[in-house]
């Protein structure tokens, strides 16, 4: 798979743990690095990161917890989405490396199921993070 095409938050979580929806879950969308002509249905990476206000099970140090500050302050949304949304809000690349760096991608769950945005029509094989970090 190629680099991330784009990236989704759904504020709470669509993935649970143990039954539990988190705050807010960002899932990044990585394409094939090739196009093919097969006709069949798209085929996608996603991996999905849970993050929450009140129980986040990262062990972080103060410069991890910025990273992901940074990371979240780079969207530039503003506290009151409801006055001016920013319907498409982008991170600086930076930043988000910086955040895809830091997770820790060995201990996930991974099945195959489908987009989460309508019209959910695209196989995405999902990776999950088990760790849920912490967002202010």
């Amino acid at each position: 798979f190629h680099q991330a095409d784009h990236f989704v938050f759904h504020a709470g979580s669509e993935h649970t743990i143990n039954g539990e929806r988190m705050d807010l879950e960002m899932q990044s969308i990585h394409l094939p690095a090739t196009d093919s002509d097969s006709g069949s249905a798209t085929l996608e990476a996603g991996i999905a990161i849970l993050f929450s206000n009140s129980t986040p099970t990262a062990d972080l140090t103060e410069a991890e917890i910025q990273i992901i500050d940074t990371f979240f302050q780079s969207l530039q949304w503003d506290n009151d989405l409801t006055v001016d949304p920013v319907p498409n809000p982008v991170a600086d690349l930076v930043s988000y490396g910086n955040l895809m760096e830091l997770v820790d991608l060995d201990n996930r769950w991974a099945y195959k199921g489908s987009g989460t945005v309508p019209p959910c029509t695209s196989f995405v094989y999902w990776n999950v993070l088990s760790t849920v970090y912490p967002i202010k």
